[in-house]
């Protein structure tokens, strides 16, 4: 059901960019800093964010006076950090040790734009669903007193698989020469349902914050 309806909200975006001589009023490519991590089903497993980066390019058509239709298409390296504790042989506490691990993501927002384009930075906000495509992971490390040892659950992850979630962002444009050329974006993102695997009691949603820097053409 979510499927569908990601496919009519997609129709309802590309309308615009297919329906008028002009096909793009405007695109650009964006370059930002990812802090994720995935909310885990059972409390006994801590997670904490990772940060990561992002990179992407966008079209966007405007739909009305305010109202601009956009469709992204960008690389996130999220994952989460795991913790686990190390303890000697009586069982107390040597220390906290962190495994950090990535997962790679191919994403496609599909996004309503709306700004104020006849006041100074042009402020902005946006939201719609976003398609997730999961094509890779690294394992990350417990670097134990002793011994190292990896992070198995992303074996568990359906690898090539799609989930969906949502955007929410704001920003402006930044002036630089008398031109609006540069975008500051700061966006929460997060998934509708649950990262795919077969590991029920570990992987809920992926939780992720952006900042982002864009230059428009």
């Amino acid at each position: 059901m979510r499927y569908k309806i990601f496919s009519l909200y997609l129709l309802i975006i590309i309308i615009p960019f297919i329906t008028k001589s002009q096909i793009i009023d405007e695109y650009g490519i964006k370059i930002g800093y990812v802090h994720s991590k995935i909310s885990p089903k059972v409390d006994a497993f801590n997670t904490s964010y990772r940060s990561g980066f992002n990179v992407g390019i966008f079209a966007e058509k405007k739909i009305c006076k305010f109202v601009k239709s956009k469709i992204g298409f960008e690389y996130s390296g999220k994952g989460y950090r795991l913790k686990s504790v190390e303890t000697d042989e009586t069982g107390n506490v040597i220390k906290n040790v962190w495994a950090n691990t990535r997962l790679d993501y191919l994403s496609i927002p599909l996004l309503f734009k709306i700004v104020k384009e006849d006041i100074k930075y042009k402020p902005f906000i946006q939201l719609g669903p976003r398609l997730d495509y999961i094509f890779n992971f690294k394992k990350g490390t417990y670097n134990y007193t002793k011994h190292k040892v990896k992070d198995d659950l992303p074996e568990h992850i359906n690898i090539y698989s799609v989930n969906l979630g949502y955007d929410f962002s704001i920003g402006f444009y930044l002036p630089i020469f008398n031109q609006e050329e540069i975008i500051i974006e700061a966006r929460y993102s997060r998934d509708f349902s649950k990262v795919p695997s077969d590991y029920n009691t570990f992987f809920g949603e992926n939780i992720s914050y952006y900042f982002c820097v864009g230059y428009t053409f």
